[in-house]
């Protein structure tokens, strides 16, 4: 038997066309799942992907044009970014099929960090990330690269290479969508721990004014949040639960809402969580001075200020999930007001036992319970 020819350049457009056909639908089909679950992502169908992820793994393993295998690869990582669950074997060999230089990443260029944790090779992606600004031939694939470099460069208070790669993302690719949510690691506006937190003063929705120094001695959650905002109903199990367990020691959360109207923070709090704690409203897309001062382009936007009125933590990644009740119980035991739990009720003495054989239950007796 001969070997196999190259793939004819129709029957190679032909394929091609036909995996970004199915990508395409499986972006159609998640959308329409999820609106099915009422947009709750623990409601989807477990088996959603199942198929899915069978059918891309075998093509990848097996495909030999080296185009075809690379647009495989974008589809199987971009099923991980709809919550499938790719092993870390098929996301490393996707990546093996996406070198930095490739023009594929162009379909998706935020997916590189993405597809490094799919892997679990988190540890290699800034050398990749490297590549990418060198190598790759599409500018926004640069930029998003340039943005990752950003923000690690920020998260690890780098201020010398943050200020030249919020200049180079700000000028070189003025333009892309990158350059536009850099802002909010503009190195002249970046919160920074023990820096003075603005002075304010808000409506709360009771109609009292709320300033900074209406916390003054406590330790503060400022949230800046929204109901339309999936990340930040999914943030309020974990808040909730960190408010109760530290109230009493001198914690407290004030949640600014960017909703659309005022009207839709009373309905979400009496069918969803009530959130016993201060409230303000700011709007949707309207322009607010503490917005603008912090510099705020993204929620869920905590951040976490001391008794004195400076910035404890800044950085929100630090501030959801479980690291939430880590830093506020830090904060307090560095202030001094963290409050021992509370020692449990005695148990109340236990009755002698009985020395009368207990009364036997006749059928009319033990029916009346």
């Amino acid at each position: 038997m001969g070997e196999v020819g190259p793939i004819s350049p129709d029957a190679k457009l032909a394929r091609m066309e036909a995996i970004y056909g199915a990508m395409k639908g499986r972006q159609e089909t998640f959308r329409n799942a999820l609106k099915a679950a009422n947009n709750k992502l623990k409601d989807l169908p477990a088996d959603l992907w199942t198929a899915d992820l069978d059918t891309l793994a075998k093509e990848l393993s097996t495909e030999t044009d080296a185009d075809a295998a690379a647009l495989l690869a974008v589809a199987t990582l971009e099923l991980g970014g709809l919550y499938a669950k790719v092993t870390p074997e098929t996301a490393a060999l996707a990546l093996e099929k996406l070198p930095a230089s490739s023009p594929f990443w162009s379909l998706a260029p935020q997916m590189p960090s993405t597809a490094f944790a799919l892997a679990q090779k988190s540890k290699d992606f800034p050398a990749f990330r490297e590549a990418l600004v060198a190598e790759n031939p599409d500018r926004e694939v640069k930029a998003a690269a340039i943005f990752s470099q950003l923000a690690a460069a920020a998260r690890s208070e780098n201020l010398e290479q943050q200020k030249a790669l919020f200049q180079t993302l700000t000028t070189e690719y003025k333009d892309s969508p990158a350059a536009r949510a850099a802002k909010q690691f503009d190195p002249d506006k970046i919160l920074r721990k023990g820096q003075a937190f603005p002075g304010f003063t808000v409506k709360s929705l009771e109609g009292q004014d709320l300033t900074l120094e209406s916390f003054k001695g406590k330790v503060v959650l400022v949230d800046f949040w929204a109901t339309w905002c999936p990340p930040c109903v999914a943030e309020m199990p974990e808040i909730t639960a960190v408010y109760e367990k530290f109230k009493a020691s001198g914690f407290d959360i004030l949640s600014l809402s960017l909703d659309a109207k005022v009207e839709d923070i009373a309905p979400f709090r009496a069918e969803k969580f009530p959130m016993p704690w201060n409230h303000t409203f700011l709007g949707r897309g309207k322009a607010h001075p503490l917005i603008e001062t912090l510099n705020v382009n993204s929620i869920p936007r905590p951040i976490l200020v001391g008794p004195d009125g400076t910035v404890i933590e800044p950085d929100g990644n630090k501030l959801r999930g479980k690291l939430l009740g880590l830093s506020v119980e830090a904060a307090l035991k560095a202030a001094g007001l963290l409050k021992a739990p509370e020692a449990p009720a005695p148990e109340a003495p236990k009755a002698a036992p009985a020395t009368e054989a207990p009364k036997t239950e006749t059928p009319t007796e033990a029916n009346q319970g």
